[in-house]
């Protein structure tokens, strides 16, 4: 019985991302408070590197963004667009903030996720994410965000 093209072939299955995760774990740790609420910060020896490389601090923020659907994303700032940014590290801020959508279309949602306001409301405030993971990989920042948890 051949096994191609089900849940156990390894058919479309790339080991890279897996060895690169595994020569560069999330190792360093930190933690912040935002909203009362303590947000993990975990990331590579590549991202410690190109932060303290920089002369000037990086601004993350992890964005709750509501639409058709919610999105996690994570956005990174040269310049803070805000001053609600928290310290996590001599070159690393953050912030979380959770947004409503403008618009429920696929087209306007893909071209540059159009947003209408910052929700303010209790519920709004009270998401916050749990962690955040931080790379550097090809001269491009990576970061990924988990909302529930422990």
């Amino acid at each position: 019985m051949a096994l191609r093209h089900t849940y156990f072939s390894a058919a479309g299955f790339n080991p890279l991302p897996h060895i690169d995760r595994w020569l560069h774990p999330y190792r360093l740790t930190t933690t912040v408070m935002i909203r009362g609420r303590t947000i993990r910060i975990h990331w590579t020896d590549r991202a410690l590197d190109a932060l303290e490389t920089r002369a000037t601090p990086l601004y993350v923020e992890m964005q709750l963004y509501f639409s058709c659907v919610v999105k996690k994303r994570v956005l990174f700032y040269e310049t803070p667009p805000a001053s609600d940014f928290v310290v996590a590290g001599p070159r690393l801020h953050v912030r979380a903030r959770t947004v409503e959508s403008d618009v429920c279309s696929p087209e306007d949602f893909a071209a540059g996720y159009p947003a209408r306001r910052e929700l303010s409301s209790a519920g709004a405030l009270r998401m916050v994410p749990r962690t955040l993971w931080l790379d550097y990989q090809g001269g491009q920042w990576v970061g990924e965000m988990a909302v529930g948890g422990p």
